[in-house]
């Protein structure tokens, strides 16, 4: 399957924009697949270096009692801050479910200005970024987190650091 939404520049990106292969990531940071996902793609940064460029996009789990968007928001308030990749990495390496406690605690340790950050998440300053990568992912037939396109192909194999490495060294011929 093909993404249908192309990537975007606003999208959050790392990596070189001329790279050989663009890896598009639809991700959930309540997921019980994340920390798996997170370390193959690290893996697979450290393998191809600046031949990757990773691309972000937010596919929260959207329930009552979830944290996911609220986790999204957390994320894109610290984007505005220039440290999306760092508050990234700070929720993905929470052990716990998330609280508004832990998220709070995530911001305070990237050391974002937290009332900066208070004043974004209390105006839902991030609500339409976040719910535009969701439609995005909707558009491109995301349904399981992670879930991933190289080249704007989708890649079923979802976490599997292997076979994922693989079709990524077949298109880097």
């Amino acid at each position: 399957m093909q993404r249908r939404v192309p990537v975007d520049v606003l999208d959050h990106a790392h990596g070189p924009a001329d790279a050989l292969i663009t890896l598009v990531e639809n991700g959930n940071y309540e997921c019980s697949q994340r920390r798996r996902a997170a370390k193959t793609v690290r893996d697979l940064q450290v393998r191809f270096g600046g031949g990757i460029r990773l691309i972000y996009q937010h596919f929260p789990r959207v329930t009552m009692y979830s944290f996911s968007v609220g986790a999204a928001e957390v994320a894109e308030a610290a984007s505005n801050q220039g440290k999306f990749w760092q508050m990234h990495e700070a929720l993905l390496a929470q052990r716990d479910t998330l609280s508004e406690g832990s998220l709070l605690a995530c911001a305070s340790g990237t050391g974002l200005d937290i009332p900066q950050f208070l004043y974004e998440l209390e105006a839902d300053t991030h609500k339409e970024r976040v719910k535009q990568d969701f439609q995005s992912g909707v558009g491109s037939g995301v349904a399981p987190t992670p879930t991933f396109f190289i080249n704007g192909k989708r890649h079923d194999d979802l976490a599997d650091q292997d076979l994922l490495h693989i079709a990524i060294q077949q298109l880097s011929r």
